[in-house]
């Protein structure tokens, strides 16, 4: 297991093959995780995030004080762990069963193979409107434990061929965030995980 340090400026980190740590730090770094069960930590700046084979944790991480970043992350193959965190990212969880966070920001997500977990956290601040590309009923989640409400508080309509999840977390009747579903069908109340 190794640990590779970034530094201030935009560079370009290949890990080993083994399970590694690496960290972006600042600037508008790309990162390979190659092999092993790697922890990826982007940083400050607008990162690149590739986590390669094995189950990896991929961290967008936050902008500067003036604009916060705006991520790529790619799972690959393995159950990987996507975290945009802050700024409007794509997140990619490639082959596996992964869980993906977009955090703040209006992220686009792609699931990739494999049975998906999508979760909406509010560590990072508000949710951001967030567009899944290739939400599968009966087989990914959403996953809107943390927010501690039920499919009363879920409003479910429909744009063309998008379905659009509004969700009202303060229970006010007004939605505080939504979730588009690109060109799927409405998802039934088992494809969601509430607390």
């Amino acid at each position: 297991m190794g640990t590779y340090n970034g530094n201030q400026k935009s560079q370009t980190i290949r890990a080993s093959e083994k399970s590694d740590y690496v960290f972006g730090r600042a600037g508008d770094d790309v990162i390979y995780g190659l092999g092993g069960d790697d922890q990826i930590y982007g940083g400050f700046g607008s990162d690149v995030l590739y986590g390669g084979s094995g189950n990896d944790v991929i961290r967008g991480g936050e902008g500067n004080n003036a604009d916060d970043s705006n991520d790529w992350l790619y799972g690959e193959a393995g159950n990987d762990t996507l975290l945009g965190e802050k700024g409007a990212d794509y997140l990619n969880g490639g082959d596996g069963n992964d869980q993906i966070v977009g955090g703040a920001g209006d992220d686009i997500i792609v699931g990739g193979a494999g049975a998906d977990n999508f979760a909406f956290y509010p560590g990072w601040g508000p949710a951001g409107n967030d567009r899944i590309l290739d939400f599968t009923s009966g087989e990914d989640k959403l996953d809107l434990r943390v927010h501690n409400i039920t499919m009363d508080n879920v409003v479910i309509t429909s744009a063309g061929s998008d379905t659009i999840v509004s969700v009202d977390v303060n229970k006010d009747g007004l939605a505080d965030f939504h979730i588009t579903l690109a060109a799927a069908p409405a998802p039934v109340p088992s494809d969601f995980l509430f607390g």
